[in-house]
């Protein structure tokens, strides 16, 4: 179920990533930049991909703007309708000004891109910290809590800044639930 959930999650963000990026990628650039940027292994890459290709499957269950769109094949390519036109293209100041907007857009895109990338982590932490709490919950009464919570970090192979967050986060949220707190504190902190 862990599974399932971590993979939906991914599916989900990795549409809006595939809508943010529509008018500047195509579907399978911006699906392998996100997966990429989201440093998942080939396996969990393979099951992304597969719901999110499920997912456009089932248009009626999508909001309607987003559709598998290639960017690449919608450029046109404009010919020139008089030769003074193709000049103009060419003088240094249109081409200085083609490079800059060439350059904004990527650096609009890197923007985006980075923003996208925190809030999409963001998410995968909160399924995370909902797993744990689940798996806290399955064990109660065998294992300690902060022992059950290293158990699902090891079972989905969580490591680094990621399983440190998700076992401080998760842990926090046990606290909320499970500390004894005087009725004097719990007012002092609801005013």
């Amino acid at each position: 179920m862990a599974w399932e959930s971590l993979i939906a999650t991914h599916a989900a963000r990795a549409l809006e990533f595939i809508e943010l990026m529509r008018d500047r990628a195509g579907f399978e650039e911006a699906l392998t930049r996100y997966l990429r940027e989201m440093d998942v292994t080939e396996t969990i890459g393979t099951a992304i991909r597969t719901q999110v290709l499920i997912e456009l499957e089932q248009p009626e269950e999508r909001t309607p703007q987003l559709q598998v769109h290639d960017a690449e094949a919608e450029t046109e390519v404009e010919e020139p309708e008089d030769e003074p036109d193709v000049w103009d293209r060419l003088r240094p100041n249109r081409i200085a000004q083609n490079m800059r907007e060439r350059q904004r857009r990527r650096e609009e895109s890197d923007r985006w891109i980075e923003l996208f990338i925190a809030s999409a982590e963001e998410s995968l932490i909160l399924t995370h910290i909902d797993n744990a709490i689940t798996f806290v919950a399955l064990l109660e009464g065998h294992v300690p809590m902060g022992k059950a919570v290293q158990y699902y970090l090891g079972t989905i192979a969580l490591t680094g800044g990621r399983s440190q967050s998700v076992f401080q986060r998760t842990m926090a949220r046990l606290a909320e639930v499970h500390l004894p707190v005087r009725a004097s504190v719990r007012t002092a902190t609801n005013d």
